[in-house]
């Protein structure tokens, strides 16, 4: 029986989990939520995926790398024979202390991780969409097959310091926040763009800066 969580949502899908105990990853059933002002700065969309049972006390430290999967073989970790696995993905993850370090991501990329380094804190998610995000997106079933191609992505992340990379982005666009309240005749250049979410891309990129910048991973 596949694992719910327990969420009020009578709308439901299925995620890939890589379990932070190092027991199989599995599918696992999530609600979809209502955006809400508690919800973080992760997703600004109107609703989104509701891992509030799974990433407490960390669910508002969560940061997600999207990414897409088809057969063009430019990009061979995201290239797939298997129709089933096409499409958008984003991994949902943490690296809060508040959690324990991902056993299963520690199995993938087969080594425990040096001292200083970031890595997956608590349970990893996978959660397949179709269209693009923030545009009418809509959040479908994740297949299981999706497998050997997450655990590619998990091992990409982290030998492209990809974690360490959004946090230093994370760090600059708070300086550049002090730096505009510091600077009040400026707020005004603070707009929509100016806080959108930043997201690390699986593909190599951060794309969606607070800052509107792409950077290289």
């Amino acid at each position: 029986m596949m694992e719910v969580g327990n969420s009020d949502s009578a709308i439901q899908r299925s995620a890939l989990v890589f379990p932070a105990d190092g027991t199989s990853v599995r599918l696992v059933s999530y609600g979809i939520k209502q955006r809400s002002e508690g919800d973080g700065s992760v997703d600004f969309y109107d609703y989104l995926p509701d891992l509030r049972p799974w990433l407490e006390p960390a669910f508002l430290e969560r940061g997600f790398a999207d990414f897409h999967v088809d057969n063009t073989p430019s990009k061979e970790w995201l290239q797939s024979e298997n129709p089933d696995t096409w499409g958008n993905y984003c991994l949902y993850y943490t690296t809060s202390p508040k959690l324990p370090v991902n056993q299963a991501c520690k199995d993938v990329i087969k080594s425990d991780p040096p001292t200083g380094r970031l890595f997956f804190r608590g349970d990893v998610f996978l959660i397949k969409h179709k269209g693009s995000l923030g545009m009418g997106h809509e959040y479908i079933d994740t297949p299981y097959t999706m497998v050997d191609i997450t655990a590619k992505v998990i091992k990409k992340m982290y030998e492209n310091e990809s974690l360490e990379k959004k946090l230093e982005s994370d760090r600059n666009f708070e300086r550049g926040l002090e730096k505009h309240s510091e600077s009040p005749s400026k707020n005004c250049l603070i707009s929509f763009k100016s806080i959108r979410v930043c997201r690390t891309s699986a593909s190599g990129n951060i794309f969606g800066h607070r800052d509107g910048c792409n950077r290289e991973v």
